[in-house]
């Protein structure tokens, strides 16, 4: 991967402001929702300024789910592939993640999207999972997965710790978000191996990226035990 480009930091940051615009929108648009069904029940049951009330809470979930559309309109175009003007240096490798991602034993440090473990990425990962959800790191689920393949089952267990939410619960919105994605891949992976899907140190990755066709992880080219 070391020919791989990245986009710029400025690219990430829009990336990430996209994604969390749209968990925003998602949240007012049910919110919306909510006001629509109880509106509609007041006007059922007669209530005064039940019609007008139903009219307000019908326009503001309309005017919601044109705000999702539009945030998820943006997010597509921020995520689009970057213009060699925004191609900078080369992309981690795994050798790099490998020292990098030592920081996640002591989370006070990563203040910023700038500061997370910078993930490997394949470039051209054909998942449907990994192309339409949206999600503020570079890296998708397939990546995640391969850049912890070189582990074994109970290193894994222990880097599962390592990315808790709950050790992010005071960092800034984009790095609660960052550490959910890496965490419900390796805790996938913790439950593969637990259940007997992988073998320990080799397969439990398999399926934890649920995107390379025929679930072949490529390993880790310069891991080593932590």
């Amino acid at each position: 991967m070391a020919g791989m480009t990245m986009v710029s930091s400025s690219s990430a940051a829009a990336r990430a402001s996209g994604a969390m615009a749209v968990v925003q929108a998602q949240q007012h648009l049910v919110s919306s929702q909510t006001d629509f069904s109880a509106a509609m029940a007041d006007l059922k049951a007669g209530l005064p300024d039940a019609k007008s009330h139903a009219d307000a809470a019908g326009k503001a979930l309309k005017s919601a789910q044109a705000a999702l559309d539009a945030a998820t309109a943006h997010l597509a175009a921020s995520s689009s592939k970057p213009k060699s003007s925004e191609v900078s240096a080369p992309a981690p490798s795994t050798a790099d993640f490998f020292s990098a991602r030592s920081a996640f034993k002591d989370v006070s440090s990563i203040q910023s999207l700038a500061d997370f473990p910078a993930i490997p990425t394949s470039g051209h990962c054909g998942a449907p999972q990994c192309r339409h959800t949206p999600r503020v790191l570079a890296a998708c689920s397939c990546d995640i997965a391969a850049a912890y393949s070189d582990l074994s089952a109970k290193q894994l267990s222990v880097a599962r710790g390592q990315v808790h939410p709950s050790r992010f619960s005071g960092a800034p919105k984009e790095v609660q978000m960052a550490a959910k994605e890496v965490y419900s891949v390796v805790n996938a992976a913790v439950n593969n191996s637990r259940s007997g899907n992988g073998n320990a140190g080799k397969g439990h990755m398999a399926g934890a990226g649920k995107g390379k066709k025929g679930g072949n992880i490529p390993k880790m080219s310069h891991g080593r035990k932590n």
